[in-house]
């Protein structure tokens, strides 16, 4: 599976930079308060897709590779939805955009393909230089 994001994120990341000599977009790291969760951020394709690395520890998973879209969710605003899945369970992140410190994240997993619940919410800090603003919402 980590294998296929990789192939996945370097695909999407390239077309965007081969046809011009733009330096690449920095990544930005972010920390979900009160939790494990840390994750390294590179928005690409004019903040369409995102790509990311989860770099959390404690009891969080270091390493894991993620690919996903950057757009409108309702009930929630404009936020990135990374997601990914391992023969237990599947879930997606929806981390608030732009990223300042202060916005939200939410969380939902399934173990079933059936029935999806919220396992975690709350707000995150950009780690260095970080922003103290609201995020935009959607319109």
């Amino acid at each position: 599976m980590r294998w296929l994001i990789c192939i996945l994120a370097i695909f999407l990341g390239l077309p965007a930079y081969a046809a011009s000599d733009a330096p690449p977009p920095k990544s930005t790291s972010i920390t979900f308060d009160n939790s494990c969760f840390a994750f390294r951020i590179k928005a690409l394709q004019e903040n369409q897709l995102a790509l990311g690395i989860q770099t959390g520890g404690g009891d969080c998973t270091e390493g894991l590779l993620l690919a996903g879209t950057i757009g409108n969710v309702k009930n929630f605003g404009r936020a990135i939805s990374f997601a990914y899945g391992d023969t237990l369970q599947a879930v997606v992140f929806f981390i608030q955009w732009p990223l300042v410190t202060g916005g939200k994240w939410s969380v939902y997993a399934t173990s079933n393909g059936h029935r999806v619940s919220g396992t975690g919410a709350g707000t995150y800090t950009v780690v260095g230089g970080a922003v103290s603003a609201k995020p935009a919402l959607a319109p």
